[in-house]
């Protein structure tokens, strides 16, 4: 109910495949990622990166490449973000 879903919504998702939109939010609801959600992974959490922290590596957005001049731009723009 706290999510929204109809009172056999879970129920139903024995026999029949939930959106992957309400899957997101039982994953958001108890704090776990999704593979952990649906089996694929043991590990609970989800992992975290901290951009102001983050240690020689790379990191990518879909499948490219982030370089660091665009990271220190993200960065930027992170930290000056007017709070609302």
């Amino acid at each position: 109910e706290i999510l929204g879903f109809g009172r056999n919504t879970i129920y139903q998702w024995s026999h029949r495949t939930p959106s992957i939109e309400r899957v997101k939010k039982v994953a958001d609801y108890f704090g776990v990622s999704l593979d952990y959600l649906t089996g694929r992974s043991s590990k609970k959490d989800i992992s975290k990166i901290d951009l102001a922290t983050v240690p020689d590596g790379v990191l990518t957005f879909e499948g490219k490449e982030i370089p660091e001049d665009e990271l220190e731009i993200i960065r930027h723009l992170l930290r000056n973000k007017p709070s609302k």
